[in-house]
């Protein structure tokens, strides 16, 4: 193990951000904030916030090259701490950065990639959890807590060699990481293609087909109907729908397609506070939104009040609901472009009844939606062996680097016998 001592004897500097003005259109500077990072400690695809600063702010803000910067207020104990290092391409943007950020700025003999690394660890994590403080749902860090973190000191040619060996070991496990993240992305695509052609064209393929009349959706098999939503549901909206109760959603049997804000993707709905949504009813739940997924509620625990965005939709006549739990995934994703020519916050009840809905016959709506619960649970399956592979890859990653920035495992010795088989395959 490599001595330890606190943070802030090894910083040069520690301080808060600025945020400015409102943009005046002038000589306006580009801030950094915490969206623009990821809980690993990468850069996203940076898009800073521009922000009217004085040249007092403008100066004591200034990122340079080496400077770590880290996220010291967040509602998500995953991203309270985190932490990246400024690369010369961000240098060149001369960006500040938010108060809800700090900078910390290593002394000339130390490596800053280095404790960049530490920041990454368990052991500087596990720290960072501890002090965290709560304020209004928010955990905070302060310029007086991140000094007192411990962080490992070996000399400076150590830190050097461990932040070359982890570069060259984190890039290939990030290779394997961005592989099983192309994966669900293209598997996110199949579901979705496999989605759209069974609501839309069905399972027969050999099925007569015809002119729907709409651009988007194309031909639709001849024995199916075209219909304004007005004329196959009813919507009520927010509170004006009541308070969903377990007893109400027991009393009509069936399942509730769900469209909402307060949902995770592919079909899951989230836990929200003490409700849990996984069970059924007759009919559809949405957000007024743009931007949220259609998703299932199997049934409903407790006592759910819908917000102002949020409707219920119930059909009007006999329907196989499941159905248009698929439906809506692919109408609203489509169809609400055609209503306005572009994207909107949000949309009306009379922007809803607009929407045209395809109505199979009865029995065809059920054999499309058992197929479509048959095909995208295989899929779905696929997506979640992908994540655990990253979650383990991610936990690997992690592993290796604590070991590395303790002095768990002798990167030197690595390094040499990597040099040695680099030497020998050239």
């Amino acid at each position: 193990m490599y001595p330890v001592m606190p943070l802030k004897r090894v910083l040069s500097r520690n301080d808060g951000g600025v945020w400015g003005d409102e943009p005046s259109g002038i000589a306006d500077s580009p801030v950094l904030r915490s969206t623009d990072q990821n809980a690993d400690g990468h850069w996203l695809e940076v898009e800073p916030a521009m922000r009217s600063l004085t040249p007092s702010e403008r100066a004591k803000a200034r990122l340079f090259a080496g400077d770590l910067l880290l996220t010291k207020s967040s509602g998500s104990a995953q991203h309270i701490g985190k932490t990246t290092l400024v690369t010369g391409a961000i240098a060149e943007l001369k960006p500040a950065f938010s108060n809800f950020m700090q900078r910390l700025r290593v002394r000339a003999e130390s490596s800053p990639a280095f404790y960049w690394y530490c920041f990454r660890s368990t052991f500087v994590r596990d720290q960072l959890n501890l002090i965290s403080t709560t304020t209004t749902g928010l955990a905070n860090l302060t310029a007086t807590t991140i000094g007192e973190l411990l962080v490992p000191v070996p000399r400076t040619d150590v830190q050097r060699q461990i932040a070359e060996y982890l570069d060259t070991q984190t890039a290939k496990i990030d290779a394997l990481i961005a592989k099983q993240e192309q994966l669900i992305e293209t598997l996110a695509e199949r579901r979705q293609a496999v989605v759209s052609h069974a609501v839309t064209k069905g399972l027969d393929p050999n099925a007569p087909m015809a002119q729907s009349g709409l651009d988007w959706l194309g031909m639709i098999p001849s024995g199916w109907t075209l219909n304004k939503l007005s004329r196959t549901f009813v919507a009520r909206k927010g509170a004006t729908a009541g308070l969903l109760t377990s007893e109400y959603c027991a009393s009509i049997p069936g399942e509730f397609p769900v469209y909402s804000g307060q949902t995770e993707s592919d079909g899951v709905m989230a836990w929200i506070e003490s409700y849990e949504f996984d069970a059924g009813n007759d009919g559809v739940l949405f957000s007024t939104t743009v931007g949220a997924k259609a998703m299932t509620v199997q049934h409903i625990v407790g006592r759910f009040s819908l917000s102002q965005n949020c409707m219920i939709v119930e059909p009007r006549h006999e329907q196989y609901v499941r159905y248009f739990y698929y439906y809506f995934q692919v109408l609203f994703g489509i169809q609400r472009r055609e209503l306005s020519g572009h994207m909107q916050a949000s949309f009306r009840m009379a922007d809803l009844y607009n929407y045209r809905v395809v109505l199979p016959p009865l029995n065809e709506q059920k054999q499309i939606a058992q197929y479509l619960d048959h095909e995208t649970a295989k899929i779905d399956a696929l997506s979640t062996k992908a994540r655990e592979m990253i979650n383990v890859l991610k936990e690997r990653r992690q592993a290796l680097i604590s070991a590395a920035v303790t002095g768990k495992i002798d990167v030197r010795e690595n390094i040499h016998a990597v040099r040695i088989a680099e030497g020998e395959s050239a």
